[in-house]
């Protein structure tokens, strides 16, 4: 009888919603998935529902019952629910498309590939603001079908750019949350990262950051570090909307680590721009902050400052590294030398050797007699350290070392001029490597249970 077959399906769809303890694989071995699927397709919207979250439950176990699920042909039924009309349906589809575009790259394109996305902004359009949990599960979707690299084609995503301007601003924190993390992720490759600018939605993106909402920070400073990753003039476009305005609050060292490692990121990809963007961050009075920040005790805080200051180093004018060099970098780089990893302190003795090179050019235009930034490190005795590290394991570290003591003078070379063994290429970091360790947010919402 349908009425047994609904109290059935609803008995097992408690069973598989008991977390840990649910019976997922004793269920699944009995093949009562496969009618559960079948059942999705059933008159009764309220079996359909059942039978929708029993096999949602199943899929939030582990990537393997995911793609369990997937290859018994739920998915399609899981996109006609989303224009199906009937609320709780939509509402639960919205969910476990979210889950399976969460599982990973062949995931998220099999649920783009067909056709989920217009579905689903055509029902994030509908949501009224009496069902706000349609409209969080949905923007959660959404923020999935953007995600992991490499990033799902453009055509798919092209067409939520606009709708996501504007949800980034919806009174419901978690969906402007998701909404902006779903735009982190578009802006995640340096060409598409003139779609977010010509939404036109930068200005208010940059806002959110002085807005207070701790949640808002993390993907706020990722959208801001992705614009500066792009070229000069998309760079330009995130300082022009004041990015730089409240950047000293997200320095500060009672924000969390990830807050401060990820506003150094933004920080590093503007000063990898020209001398103006450059003199735009030291104007904002950045540099010491950044300075200071090369002895925090978080290796991924310290090391984003490393890249910062390098950047500042090798593309700054003279007068710029000299204003670097004024915050302290120098010693401040020593005394992180003993505790980087091996490709940083590779990165902060480049830093080193651009501050030197620029005195060397301030001797050659006479406006110095001997080189200012080689008395500054004989003054806080810095060449024993570099001494120390030409016997390094690290070939490059070894002979990076080598060049930074043929600026000093000893007793066999009276003369402040650096033996140029061999030219080497400046160790900056591409932008489009700049990419940082993943957010701390979920991909994935877990078992449904109502």
């Amino acid at each position: 009888k349908p009425e047994d077959v609904l109290q059935g399906v609803m008995l097992l769809r408690k069973l598989l919603a008991e977390g840990s303890n649910a019976p997922i694989e004793e269920v699944v071995e009995t093949g009562v998935a496969k009618l559960f699927v079948k059942c999705m397709t059933n008159e009764n919207t309220d079996l359909q529902f059942e039978a929708s979250q029993a096999l949602t439950n199943i899929a939030a176990e582990s990537v393997g019952y995911t793609h369990y699920i997937i290859n018994l042909g739920v998915v399609p039924l899981w996109i006609g629910h989303l224009s199906s009309g009937n609320d709780k349906c939509q509402e639960q589809a919205a969910w476990a498309l979210g889950n399976v575009a969460g599982d990973g790259v062949k995931g998220r394109d099999y649920v783009l590939e067909l056709g989920a996305m217009q579905s689903l902004l055509d029902l994030i359009c509908s949501c009224g603001d009496d069902t706000p949990s349609w409209l969080q599960n949905a923007v959660f979707t959404l923020s999935n079908l953007g995600r992991f690299a490499p990033p799902p084609a453009i055509e798919y995503i092209f067409p939520a750019v606009p709708l996501l301007t504007k949800m980034i601003q919806h009174p419901d924190p978690e969906v402007s949350v998701d909404s902006m993390w779903a735009l982190s992720y578009i802006a995640d490759q340096p060409e598409r990262v003139q779609l977010v600018i010509d939404s036109g939605v930068v200005p208010a993106v940059v806002k959110m950051l002085s807005a207070g909402n701790i949640k808002h920070r993390l993907p706020v400073i990722r959208i801001i570090g992705n614009l500066c990753s792009g070229n000069e003039k998309q760079c330009q476009a995130a300082i022009d909307a004041g990015c730089l305005i409240p950047m000293k609050s997200l320095l500060d060292p009672m924000n969390g680590r990830e807050v401060r490692k990820e506003a150094l990121w933004a920080l590093s990809n503007i000063a990898a721009g020209n001398q103006n963007q450059i003199q735009a961050v030291i104007d904002a009075d950045l540099l010491p902050l950044i300075v200071s920040t090369l002895g925090a005790y978080e290796c991924e805080v310290q090391k984003e400052a490393v890249w910062a200051c390098a950047n500042v180093a090798t593309n700054g004018s003279s007068e710029q590294i000299s204003t670097l060099v004024a915050c302290g970098v120098l010693e401040a780089l020593w005394e992180a030398l003993s505790t980087l990893d091996e490709k940083t302190i590779a990165v902060a003795l480049e830093t080193i050797q651009a501050c030197l090179k620029s005195g060397v050019e301030l001797v050659k235009q006479g406006q110095c007699t001997n080189n200012p930034y080689v008395e500054k490190v004989q003054n806080f005795d810095g060449i024993r350290a570099i001494a120390d590290l030409m016997s390094h394991r690290n070939c490059d570290i070894q002979g990076l070392a080598e060049e930074i003591i043929s600026y000093f003078p000893n007793e066999e070379q009276d003369t402040t001029q650096p033996v140029e063994d061999e030219q080497r290429p400046p160790m900056q970091r591409p932008k489009e490597d700049t990419h940082v360790s993943e957010e701390d947010e979920d991909d994935g919402k877990g078992f449904w249970d109502s």
